[in-house]
């Protein structure tokens, strides 16, 4: 047989294994704050809705006689608590109340966990707790969760921008935070890969210690084996982790950090046998409101109607805005010919700091005051956006 046929064979029968085992796992939603009354609270929200018939189907005026059918529901579902490493194992059915509304009740019963939920929880508790101390006990420059003071979050310096007198000189605006703005995400890719290098290894490759790092988001936690285990939802956990690239002129950018993953059992063709493979798929969130450039908030750039004229930006800013922008036309001169000069007579300074606002510095080294337009995104995120921009490029 021809390999591309073996590979073809190997690669359907993993999926249709994986997929089968993955039909079977006990559906669990991961609250970190939950009790047992808090559960029945989240698996009645859980409840699987009943789909109510009428006996009006062509939908007419309602009637006296109009009467309604909802089948009785069932599903089973266990909410776990990673924190204080319990659970709750709930049937959640539903029972229609009257034949003349579609209303319904739902009702909660306790169920005994089997071994194998019991087994695929207490790993679930192990990798949470690895994940956590990560975050929380890596030291004083530990990776913070939410709530904690800023200079306690973690800090990576960048090389310091080469300092000049003359805005015409080259600049490597390769690592400035302006390159979020960038069409494509390998400068997100590239910061965000540090981040997992740091995590994954600062969890000491201790309960999940055959797992890889993927910058991919998946919908939950699978742990299971032979179609057996649970499924997690992390939809209700309320403790947040961030993380921040920071460089030494305040720029940052914030972003929040989650862990999805899966483990999957793999049939090796050539000698048929099973091994289990274990991945960690750690998630980034850009926070605009917290992330810095030039001392604005990503909100304040990303706008429709900008205008930086009056405001101090840096070279690298000026660079991507012209880089990205469409239609740029000049509106004003912002300064005569030579070099940066204050009004005091200091050399101004390119590269990662700051272009004096129009009219503050005596001569601008002929920058010009242009306005632009385009389409302008946070790289990593849907939050694109027709804008309109003025501000200064040399």
């Amino acid at each position: 047989m021809k390999l591309i046929h073996i590979i073809y064979l190997l690669l359907i029968s993993t999926f249709c294994k994986y997929s089968l085992a993955s039909d079977n796992l006990t559906q669990t939603i991961a609250c970190d704050t939950c009790g047992y009354n808090d559960a029945i609270v989240i698996a009645k929200e859980f409840h699987e809705q009943p789909n109510c018939e009428s006996s009006n189907p062509n939908g007419g005026a309602p009637t006296l006689e109009e009467t309604y059918y909802c089948p009785a529901t069932s599903k089973v579902l266990i909410v776990a608590n990673p924190l204080t490493r319990t659970s709750y194992k709930f049937e959640v059915s539903t029972q229609q109340q009257f034949d003349w509304a579609p209303a319904y009740d739902i009702n909660v019963q306790d169920l005994v966990l089997t071994e194998d939920e019991s087994n695929a929880l207490h790993m679930f508790y192990d990798i949470d707790e690895d994940f956590r101390q990560s975050m929380e006990q890596n030291g004083p420059n530990a990776f913070a969760p939410a709530g904690l003071s800023s200079n306690s979050l973690i800090s990576s310096k960048q090389p310091v921008f080469n300092q000049s007198s003359n805005a015409s000189d080259e600049v490597d605006c390769s690592q400035h935070p302006s390159n979020v703005f960038s069409r494509g995400n390998s400068y997100l890719k590239q910061i965000q890969k540090k981040f997992s290098e740091r995590i994954t290894a600062s969890m000491g490759l201790r309960s999940w210690s055959d797992f890889t790092s993927q910058q991919q988001i998946t919908g939950g936690l699978s742990i299971g084996t032979s179609g057996a285990g649970i499924n997690i939802n992390f939809s209700k956990i309320e403790r947040e982790y961030f993380v921040t690239q920071r460089w030494d002129n305040g720029d940052k950018l914030v972003f929040k950090v989650d862990y999805h993953g899966e483990t999957r059992d793999i049939v090796r063709q050539r000698r048929m046998s099973t091994v289990t493979d274990r991945f960690l798929n750690l998630s980034y969130k850009l926070m605009p409101g917290s992330s810095r450039i030039d001392g604005l908030s990503l909100n304040q750039i990303v706008r429709t109607h900008v205008d930086l004229t009056d405001t101090a930006i840096s070279v690298c800013l000026s660079n991507k805005l012209s880089e990205l922008l469409d239609n740029i036309t000049v509106v004003g001169g912002a300064g005569g010919d030579g070099d940066l000069i204050d009004s005091v007579g200091a050399d101004a300074s390119v590269g990662g700091s700051l272009i004096p606002p129009a009219g503050t510095w005596v001569n601008l080294s002929g920058c010009q005051i242009v306005e632009g337009t385009g389409n302008i995104c946070r790289s990593g995120t849907d939050d694109c956006m027709q804008v309109r921009y003025r501000y200064i490029d040399c």
